[in-house]
């Protein structure tokens, strides 16, 4: 676990001990609720935190994992629907499959370059995204001539 990590349970731990002491003391509805507001905001950093440490782990698996994944979700879309290859919000082909497996945009695009960081790290990403033309159909024959040539 990384420190990161285990600074923010010890940050969790020590806010739900307080939470605690103030219900037994009785302290006003209020401050219990800023307390509980203050433990969201730390389960929410460390969630983010996690799905970083997921995406990277999971951008880093093999070529060919990947792309097999890729293609698992192509399967299930319709070949006609069109995807936005511009769109550098998480609508592209790549950020689209991404929340498929529960990865965030947030989490993909890390380093705030409008998805090229999730493209960078797979070889075949925006070769395979970027050609005409944009539909999942086109885009799962492109993906599956990858996977053979490789």
């Amino acid at each position: 676990m990384t420190d990161l990590l285990k600074k923010r349970l010890e940050q969790i731990e020590r806010a739900a001990e307080r939470v605690k002491y103030h219900a037994t003391e009785r302290m006003s509805f209020e401050h219990c609720a800023s307390e509980a507001d203050f433990i969201q905001r730390l389960v929410k950093d460390l969630r983010n935190s996690l799905s970083v440490m997921d995406a990277t782990a999971f951008i880093f698996s093999s070529q060919e994992s990947l792309l097999r994944s890729l293609i698992g979700w192509l399967e299930t879309q319709d070949p006609q629907t069109k995807y936005n290859w511009s769109n550098c919000s998480g609508g592209c082909l790549i950020g689209l499959w991404g929340a498929s497996v529960g990865l965030s945009w947030d989490a993909l695009n890390r380093n705030g370059n409008d998805g090229q960081n999730i493209y960078t790290r797979m070889i075949w990403g925006n070769a395979l995204a970027a050609k005409l033309p944009h539909t999942f159909g086109a885009a799962l024959e492109r993906a599956r001539a990858a996977l053979a040539r490789d």
